[in-house]
C-alpha cells in the first residue's frame, strides 16, 4: 500500500469528420510504499498507447463514440516485464462549452505478456475531461 505519481499525457487529432487518432505516454513512479524492500527495486512503469475514436454526430450536445486502442507497458528496462494490450470501448462525450467536454467511457482491455494472455480488464464509468483547441 502506498502512493504513486502517475503522469499520462495524451494528444489527439481529428483527421476526418468524426474520426480521431491519438497517442499517449504513461509514467508511474512510486512515492510512498510500506514495503521496505520496494524502494530498492524502485519499479518505474512506463509505456505508450495508440487509439482511434469515431464520434457519431447526433445533432445534440453529446456525441456517442466507439474506440479501438493498443499499447505497451514496461517496468524499468526489464525485457521480461514487457506487456502489451489492446481493446475496444465506447462512450459518450458531453459538451460543456465549445472547447470543453466530459468523457464517460466503458472499455474492455486484454493484456498479454509475450504470447501468453495475462488478464482482461473492464473499466466502466471512466470519467475524463477533454479540452479541444
Amino acid at each position: 500500500m502506498g502512493f504513486e505519481l502517475s503522469l499520462e499525457p495524451h494528444a489527439s487529432y481529428i483527421v476526418l469528420d468524426g474520426w480521431e487518432i491519438g497517442l499517449g505516454a504513461k509514467l508511474n513512479l512510486p512515492l510512498l510504499v510500506n514495503d521496505p524492500t520496494y524502494h530498492r527495486k524502485f519499479p518505474i512503469k512506463w509505456g505508450f498507447d495508440f487509439d482511434t475514436r469515431y464520434y457519431f454526430d447526433v445533432k445534440n450536445f453529446f456525441y456517442p463514440y466507439i474506440a479501438v486502442f493498443a499499447g505497451f507497458d514496461m517496468i524499468n528496462h526489464y525485457p521480461e516485464s514487457f506487456l502489451y494490450n489492446f481493446g475496444f470501448g465506447g462512450g459518450i462525450l458531453v459538451s460543456l462549452t465549445q472547447n470543453l467536454a466530459l468523457d464517460f467511457a466503458l472499455n474492455l482491455k486484454a493484456i498479454f505478456a509475450s504470447t501468453t494472455f495475462q488478464r482482461a480488464e473492464i473499466n466502466p464509468g471512466i470519467l475524463g475531461i477533454r479540452y479541444y483547441f
